[in-house]
């Protein structure tokens, strides 16, 4: 049975700000339920309370088959919610619409305050964070950590069941509080503020839908994971002896070896101000970006360290990967998942896991070179808006630059035509020289004559970077098309190549953020996103017409957000299909992908022999014990 509970509030109604709903009713909502990783959400309750009038709906949901009925009008209401993309899953669960008009106080706060961390919070984004800096009253951690315990094992009886709709209500009730005193400041960018509580829509659909993925074969992978990781960094050592074995026989990284390694190599490896080699795993992408070959070692590091593979990847019951894609997170807006949880985390080998379902087709679809054609769109810069419409912009570059002849390109000339594209990229992240010349194995002056043609080549993309830096460091904010801000820090962690690069990472979102708006309305199910890319799913004998779909779609997002840019205002894009029974792969991970299936294979083979070489009476004892 599904109990629907009404009162009155305790605390006086309190006015929103004129403009608000158009005086239809605003509903600050909050959920309670458990959902084990790769899970969807089993809802317990749901409380709703009227910024207007303080009128609490209390709903508890005993049954899923029968869930309740939508208690708010989607077309009419506006829902408030904390962190939002949690209740529209559940909405999801519960057969609710989406409301066509969805403020997300997480998100809103985030612009309010430039991205930066709430003041008096000494850092983090949480409810009891937003609600500390704007002095609304609230439970401690320690009572917030009692409820959760009941809500993620779920109330054992009626005592239970009324303590957790209680806590809903209060979390309901902090929110409201906070989003009254906010709702004028957010009033004044309504637009841009329902614009993202549609992405957070948006997201709430991609967490229900969740990723595909070959769940036998992950399961065979984390059964013999301490063996393959040992195996792969033994064959790693043949080639790159940079570990030791430690007094307990396990390999560890010899930094003394590792600087002789690179230097046998010819690599000149990046070092600390103390003159050891970096190890960490922006160093690792970097130098791997430079030297391909450098990526089984990455890759082995990764398996050993930061990847822990194995119940750390959020696998439900139908084989899809599912977790919170931690929208907003990070400074410039884009998302933030969990590395470990998510399949498109850090090793790019693991999404050679993702496999498209019977019947069904998964079209991977990407914006093409989106920096450059970003870059070039906000400075009016007229030659790299150029050449990016070219569809070769590092081979235009290349030959401006006199790396690639007068009649070459990239079949012709294909190492010339990377050097370039690196030369490009670099620049768009205002990389200095001296650690781009270690990235290109190339030297200090080749790498300043490079950047200086660059420069010739696109003077305004160079005075609108500048520009960004200088207005930082003056204290000036900065703006997406679709209303994101933020303030750089102006402080001694300063740092020019962050400020310089914020626009292209932050428009880049702003145009994901848009292409995921733009897909639910057109109807494509949407699996995950990707920086710069959409995972998306339909029936296997449309996957022509679904790629051709996500195409117009990533043309349309960027005209949206590039609208008003003078040269540029279309970005382009390519879409990969895999066919139904298919795997996806990434080309970067493909060799340790195959290396760890063929040992799994091998494990597998040599434990069935073992089993198979056991004397008969052996086995028989075992079944008797």
């Amino acid at each position: 049975m599904t109990a629907t509970h009404t009162t009155g509030d305790t605390n006086r109604a309190t006015t929103l700000p004129d403009g608000w709903g158009g005086g239809a009713p605003v509903w600050v909502v909050d959920t309670e339920f458990s959902a084990p990783p790769g899970h969807r959400p089993r809802p317990w309750c749901v409380v709703l309370q009227n910024a207007r009038t303080g009128e609490v709906r209390r709903i508890w949901v005993d049954d899923l088959n029968h869930p309740p009925p939508c208690p708010y009008d989607p077309a009419r209401d506006v829902l408030v919610t904390y962190y939002g993309s949690a209740e529209g899953t559940v909405f999801r669960v519960l057969g609710w619409p989406h409301p066509a008009r969805h403020i997300d106080l997480h998100a809103e706060l985030r612009v309010l305050h430039g991205a930066q961390n709430m003041p008096r919070t000494g850092g983090g984004w949480g409810l009891v964070d937003a609600c500390h800096c704007y002095g609304v009253p609230f439970l401690d951690a320690a009572q917030k950590d009692t409820f959760r315990d009941i809500a993620i094992r779920g109330p054992r009886d009626d005592a239970e069941r009324r303590t957790l709709v209680d806590y809903c209500a209060v979390d309901v009730a902090a929110t409201r509080e906070l989003f009254l005193k906010t709702a004028g400041t957010v009033g004044t960018r309504l637009p841009h503020a329902y614009f993202r509580g549609a992405y957070v829509n948006g997201v709430a659909d991609m967490q229900h839908t969740g990723t595909p993925v070959d769940a036998d074969t992950l399961s065979r992978i984390i059964r013999h994971w301490p063996a393959v990781v040992r195996a792969r960094t033994e064959d790693v050592m043949r080639r790159w002896p940079v570990f030791k074995l430690n007094g307990k026989g396990d390999h560890s990284t010899d930094l003394s070896q590792w600087a002789a390694t690179m230097r046998a190599r010819g690599i000149s490896w990046p070092t600390t101000p103390t003159g050891r080699p970096c190890t960490d795993d922006d160093t690792l992408k970097d130098m791997a970006s430079a030297h391909p070959e450098l990526n089984e070692l990455r890759h082995a590091l990764t398996m050993r360290g930061a990847f822990k593979l194995g119940p750390t990847l959020h696998v439900g019951p139908d084989n899809r990967n599912r977790c919170m894609l931690g929208q907003f997170r990070s400074a410039t807006g884009r998302n933030q998942p969990s590395n470990a949880a998510f399949v498109f985390g850090p090793s790019t080998w693991v999404r050679s896991l993702i496999q498209a379902p019977a019947g069904r087709c998964l079209v991977y679809a990407d914006l093409s070179g989106a920096e450059i054609g970003i870059g070039g769109a906000l400075s009016d810069d007229p030659n790299l808006c150029a050449d990016y419409a070219s569809g070769d912009p590092y081979t235009h570059f290349g030959r401006h630059a006199g790396i690639i002849p007068p009649g070459g390109d990239k079949k012709t000339h294909p190492k010339e035509r990377d050097l370039a594209k690196r030369i490009m990229l670099a620049a768009g992240y205002g990389a200095g020289a001296k650690r781009l010349s270690a990235l290109l194995n190339i030297s200090v002056g080749r790498t300043r004559e490079l950047m200086d043609a660059h420069r010739r080549r696109y003077p305004r993309y160079w005075a609108f970077s500048a520009g960004v830096v200088e207005k930082v460091q003056s204290g000036h904010e900065l703006h997406t098309p679709l209303g994101w801000r933020a303030t750089p820090a102006r402080n001694s962690d300063f740092n020019p190549r962050s400020a310089a690069n914020w626009p292209h990472q932050a428009t880049c979102a702003d145009i994901l953020r848009t292409a995921v708006v733009l897909a639910r309305r057109r109807g494509i199910e949407i699996c995950a996103p990707v920086h710069d890319a959409l995972l998306v799913e339909g029936p296997d004998d449309a996957a022509d017409e679904l790629a051709a779909r996500m195409r117009d779609v990533w043309r349309d997002a960027s005209r949206v957000v590039l609208g008003k840019c003078a040269l540029l205002s279309e970005l382009r894009s390519d879409a990969t299909i895999v066919r139904a029974g298919g795997r996806y792969s990434d080309a970067r991970g493909m060799e340790t992908w195959a290396h760890i299936v063929a040992s799994v294979t091998r494990l597998e083979s040599e434990s069935a022999a073992e089993t198979a070489a056991e004397p008969r009476g052996t086995r028989a004892s075992c079944v008797r014990h």
